[in-house]
């Protein structure tokens, strides 16, 4: 069993699983995650069952060191600062991502956007003593967790991560669907208990007025300002039974919406209910947030709670990456170093012919499936050509962009891109399983290579999907570009790139294929530039000065002018310097 310190606990820090059921009638709270959807994702992605206890954040989140390894995810509202810190770096961790933490580490989590809420999941969550069958904390009472908010000096308990890093992805589409779900401030509700108490006016009112969350909200209700509904008679009703999202009319009219650690009975009229699957939305609501009502039939909200649970559903078992892969990953780390190019985009003639020539001296292929070029004709004599040469394969997705070949930038929703990306690497997938290779790496093209290697989210997105269809592949982007230390943070191999037939600016870009001299098409000055980047002394730019550029895999364009004399000179060249080329057979 793990150890969490707690370096500064946020705002309001918590232990919260999914609750305590079964024990109104003793008047004890339900309690559990204010936004149990995102808690039940989270530990999905890391293997767990659903009802793991996690901490949950409210609108700052806290400090925390480990005194182990251990797998984490954040799910819930965004923590765009959120950083792991070791003792050499600091490297992001992302909303909805999995990524593994060294003993030592420190993850801070700061500020929580959007919504109110984050929740801090851990592989075998966190395991405080159980009452009443739940972890999760009741402040109020003490029970629970530790029986209040969590502070400096602190230590939880919490699970180790099983042998192998293990990790599952939230599909962009279930993504955008429990986003829109948590942003939502237009309520949805069902008639309450005293409904038919409350006059017709009132009824209107409730779905006509906008409401302002007010800053006495807290777990027990979210209370609504700015506006008042009329209560029925004198107001004054017998005790009975509440349920989580009863929309109150206390005196003065200001509703109340009761939340997680609401009372078990109350006496103010009860105008409507909360569906079921806005309850995480109203988990979510911040003070000073506007809130609206409208009302919704019984079947459409069963309709709506059961989008819910197909989405949760859709979060599958968690993908276990092999021992194998790990000696595999350790030895590239310690050496070895692909030789690469780029090939699948030309049709059958002279340039498919000058793609199969230079297999021979490369140890790996990115193989075009579908975007900028290819089809599964070219994929498939790629792929068998490939194999028989022992290289390895990776996918060559593209923005869909045939006519520029994939070298210009597209405008399209992410949704629509991804889309795209998961036809194109599933499609050389099935035409690898076929052909009885695996598809061990994806390295984007063109102008999706450039927007991946600066746009973190897009980054984030891509590696989520590549996850999806392949299981576990490494990521391929530019040396130096953040993308690198987002894939490294969700727990992914990433492997650094560098070219050795392009031309490289002061600041580290390449040369715009528009400008002279982007190309370098000489064969031994290639050979050069590829032997200096293998030893580690970096490249020469435009302007003379030498660039610090490290990378794991030297690549060369098939369509250079050359460009199967260039990838004979540099592999000789390598050889001679004593560089070893990668095994073609890992991984």
């Amino acid at each position: 069993m793990g150890v969490l310190r707690v370096i500064d606990g946020g705002l309001q820090t918590t232990v919260q699983d999914l609750g305590r059921s079964g024990h109104a009638a003793s008047g004890v709270a339900h309690s559990g995650a204010a936004d149990a959807l995102s808690l039940r994702i989270g530990n999905r992605l890391l293997g767990n069952n659903e009802r793991c206890a996690a901490l949950e954040m409210t609108l700052i989140g806290g400090v925390f060191r480990f005194q182990g390894p251990a797998l984490v995810c954040l799910a819930g509202s965004p923590t765009p600062s959120a950083r792991i810190r070791s003792e050499s770096a600091a490297r992001p961790i992302r909303t909805w991502t999995p990524a593994p933490v060294n003993a030592g580490d420190e993850l801070d989590v700061g500020a929580i956007t959007g919504g109110s809420r984050t929740y801090l999941c851990f592989a075998g969550g966190v395991r405080t003593p159980a009452v009443l069958a739940s972890r999760s904390t009741h402040v109020a009472s003490g029970l629970g967790g530790l029986g209040r908010a969590l502070a400096a000096g602190d230590e939880l308990a919490i699970g180790e991560p099983t042998p192998g890093v293990q990790v599952a992805s939230l599909a962009v589409e279930a993504r955008c669907v429990v986003e829109e779900a948590l942003s939502r401030r237009t309520l949805r509700v069902v008639p309450g208990a005293h409904h038919g108490l409350f006059t017709g006016h009132a009824i209107n009112r409730l779905t006509a007025l906008e409401f302002r969350v007010s800053d006495r909200s807290d777990r027990v209700g979210v209370r609504l300002a700015g506006a008042a509904i009329d209560r029925p008679g004198d107001g004054r009703l017998s005790s009975e039974g509440m349920v989580i999202g009863s929309v109150q009319a206390p005196p003065g009219g200001e509703p109340i919406v009761l939340g997680v650690d609401g009372p078990t009975t109350g006496g103010y009229p009860v105008i409507a209910a909360v569906i079921a699957a806005d309850l995480p939305a109203l988990g979510q609501c911040r003070p000073r947030d506007t809130v609206r009502f409208e009302w919704i039939d019984r079947a459409n909200a069963v309709a709506l709670l059961r989008q819910h649970q197909a989405v949760v559903a859709s979060v599958g078992a968690a993908v276990r990456v092999s021992a194998h892969y790990a000696r595999r990953s350790q030895e590239r780390r310690d050496g070895v170093l692909h030789l690469a190019c780029d090939t699948g985009e030309a049709p059958p003639g002279p340039g498919r012919e000058r793609e199969i020539a230079m297999l021979r001296f490369v140890s790996a292929v990115s193989i075009a499936c579908g975007g900028h070029a290819g089809d599964e004709e070219s994929m498939r004599e790629m792929v068998s050509r490939a194999r028989d040469a022992g290289c390895v394969i990776g996918a060559h997705p593209s923005y869909p962009d045939r006519v520029g070949f994939g070298r210009k930038p597209m405008t399209l929703a992410v949704p629509e891109l991804v889309a795209s990306i998961r036809e194109q690497i599933a499609s050389l997938r099935d035409v690898c399983d076929a052909v009885g290779v695996r598809v061990s790496f994806v390295k984007p093209h063109g102008a999706l290579y450039h927007a991946v290697s600066s746009d973190e989210d897009l980054a984030a997105a891509l590696a989520n999907v590549s996850r999806e269809v392949l299981g576990h592949a490494a990521m391929v982007g530019q040396a130096g570009a953040a993308a690198l230390e987002v894939w490294r943070s969700m727990g992914l191999e990433a492997w650094p790139e560098a070219f050795i037939d392009r031309l490289y600016e002061p600041d580290g870009a390449l040369r715009s294929r528009e400008k002279a001299g982007a190309l370098i098409d000489d064969p031994a000055r290639a050979a050069r530039q590829a032997v200096r980047l293998a030893r580690g002394d970096g490249v020469e730019a435009s302007d003379g000065s030498v660039l610090p550029v490290h990378a794991v895999m030297l690549c060369i364009h098939a369509d250079t002018p050359d460009a199967e004399r260039i990838a004979g000179a540099s592999r000789r060249a390598l050889d001679s310097a004593g560089v070893r080329v990668g095994d073609p057979r890992s991984p």
